[in-house]
């Protein structure tokens, strides 16, 4: 009986993982000097720097996920300098330098 609902948990378990796995955000970050930086996560990412800063971004891609469908680009690294706020796809930016972003 134990071995039946240790299987079941673990049954649970994995599947919940799976879920949660694939529904994450995706974010391609796209620089004006041709590199691209991918961003991924499951949730908000509440404020983050970004780490390439030495180049303009010209365009994100941006798939949402089943907890954050809007991502935005800020031009200061307290993330209260709102510059671009996007959605899902390809999003055509204004080409600056951005210095930290939010997924929500």
């Amino acid at each position: 009986m134990f071995g039946s609902i240790t299987a079941m948990f673990l049954f649970i378990v994995f599947m919940l993982s799976t879920i949660v796995a694939s529904t994450g955000w995706h974010m391609d970050v796209n620089y004006a000097d041709g590199a691209t930086v991918k961003l991924h996560g499951h949730t908000n990412s509440g404020c983050t720097k970004f780490k390439k800063t030495g180049s303009e971004i010209t365009s994100v891609f941006f798939d949402t996920s089943l907890l954050a469908d809007t991502f935005v680009l800020y031009g200061e690294d307290g993330c209260k300098d709102e510059v671009y706020k996007g959605k899902k796809g390809n999003n055509n930016v204004p080409n600056d330098y951005y210095a930290a972003y939010k997924v929500y």
